[in-house]
């Protein structure tokens, strides 16, 4: 099956170079790069060689967070939807500049052997990435699971990928999850897919294969990531791993592939690396959760940051030693918690500090434990919102330090220089924004309206630097 993909990718790419050559001769100019992250040593550059920093937001949306059955069981749980307006409003008042998309094996090939990938659950998630590319948003598709899957625990895998077949079929209201993740039929799921029984795991890489083939040629995808929070030891673990970033890169050797160390990391604080993974064009992606698991209620309320810090310094250690960038694609807990604000704002200190790309967990829930920025009346909450809004840059060089003061200034250290783009949240910068130079004013090139909806209504232009190490400084005026 690989070889078979693969030479319809050798196919697509030889219509590309045929297509760039026609328009040669007839004197067009060739088409202009689609916007396409990838990693070089540890950073990620878009198509135009900028070093891109993401500040990122997840949103499980109904109808691709696969919870719902078509035999009487009622679903896990009630999962929002997400529309434009909810993209926007990411963009412009928190100054997301990425979204992490949840999506589900069962949702793609809700059958065995399927001869393509669902095409209904495709066109669904191109809606969305549609909407990512129209407001300029970079997309990260995520294969999501949680207790393997919707069958048996919350979501992830069909039924026909559980292996030993399941003794007993779960439905909603989904009120056991700890339970469920520790049940012997979940963690027997896990055994047998990070050791291939039966074929598994070819399966699944199959399934990536097509899924990057459909990507392809969309604009503003970030990337793939390959399987949230899998559990089981880490050696066979960076194996799949491995073997994910492979199969993907035989079909589509220019995109960004995530992959994520064991789940048992969001409780110990490190994992193990191996030696280290040496591999091209991929992204180390751990979740970032220490103190909020740790079974204290009161989360976090003595402030010692002793484990955040070490946490993110690990982190930072593995990404490393993998010479990958480091992109946390989940942190974050229950804000109306006495002291989850306070967590979030530390937290996001840190990992400014070891220079940690981040996604926010979540935009919307309602259910569970309620965490997002919505209370339980599905209000918004402000103070959530003024907590994560920050000021992001794409720099035109490397990125060295990068830090954010409590009333929203960013300051960059860099090598290099030229036209750096910052995102402006509204809830930070309604009145514009001023910048410095190494000191010296410069100007901001910036559309100022807080009432627009365009791309760039967020975005300021900076120029910067021409060589060298220089500072960089953006305040709201």
């Amino acid at each position: 099956m690989r070889s078979s993909v693969a030479g319809s990718s050798l196919l697509l790419l030889a219509c590309g170079v045929v297509a760039a050559v026609v328009a040669a001769m007839a004197g067009c100019a060739p088409e202009p790069a689609l916007p396409r992250a990838h990693a070089e040593h540890g950073r990620l550059l878009d198509e135009q060689g900028r070093e891109l920093f993401l500040h990122g937001a997840n949103a499980r949306i109904e109808g691709l967070f696969d919870v719902t059955f078509d035999d009487g069981r009622l679903p896990v749980q009630p999962i929002p939807d997400f529309s434009t307006t909810d993209l926007r409003l990411l963009r412009d008042e928190l100054g997301i500049n990425a979204l992490r998309i949840p999506i589900n094996w069962s949702g793609l090939e809700p059958e065995p052997d399927q001869a393509a990938l669902n095409a209904d659950y495709l066109t669904r998630l191109d809606a969305v990435l549609e909407d990512c590319a129209a407001l300029e948003v970079w997309c990260l598709v995520d294969l999501h699971q949680d207790a393997y899957s919707k069958e048996i625990g919350e979501d992830g895998a069909p039924l026909w990928a559980i292996i030993p077949a399941p003794e007993e079929l779960l439905g909603g209201p989904l009120e056991d999850l700890v339970a469920r993740r520790t049940s012997t039929q979940v963690l027997q799921a896990f055994d047998s897919f990070f050791n291939n029984v039966a074929g598994l795991q070819d399966a699944y890489l199959v399934m990536l294969q097509r899924l990057a083939l459909h990507l392809q040629e969309k604009p503003w995808v970030l990337g793939i990531e390959v399987f949230n929070e899998p559990v089981g030891d880490s050696v066979p673990i960076l194996a799949f791993a491995e073997s994910a970033v492979a199969a993907i890169h035989d079909v589509d050797p220019d995109r960004l592939v995530l992959w994520e160390p064991t789940a048992l990391r969001n409780l110990t604080d490190g994992a193990d690396t191996d030696g280290g993974l040496d591999l091209d064009n991929d992204a180390y992606a751990p979740h970032l959760y220490p103190e909020v698991f740790s079974g204290r209620a009161d989360l976090w309320a003595s402030g010692d940051p002793t484990r955040l810090v070490r946490s993110t310094d690990n982190a930072r250690t593995e990404a490393d030693a993998h010479d990958a960038p480091l992109v946390v694609t989940e942190y974050g807990n229950n804000p109306s918690l006495p002291h989850g604000l306070a967590w979030l704002a530390r937290m996001q200190d840190e990992m400014d500090r070891v220079r940690a790309h981040r996604f926010f967990w979540l935009y919307e829930e309602i259910s569970q434990d309620r965490w997002g920025l919505y209370d339980e009346n599905r209000t918004l909450r402000d103070d959530a919102v003024a907590t994560l809004a920050r000021a992001t840059p794409t720099l035109a060089g490397r990125l060295l330090t990068l830090d954010v003061s409590d009333d929203g200034v960013l300051s960059v250290t860099f090598e290099g220089g030229g036209d750096h783009l910052v995102t402006l949240p509204r809830q930070v910068f309604a009145s514009g924004a001023r910048a410095r130079c190494d000191g010296v004013d410069i100007d901001v090139d910036v559309d100022v309206d807080v009432d627009s909806d365009s791309a760039d209504g967020r975005v300021a232009r900076v120029r910067c630097g021409n060589g060298g190490e220089h500072t960089l400084v953006v305040a709201p005026r």
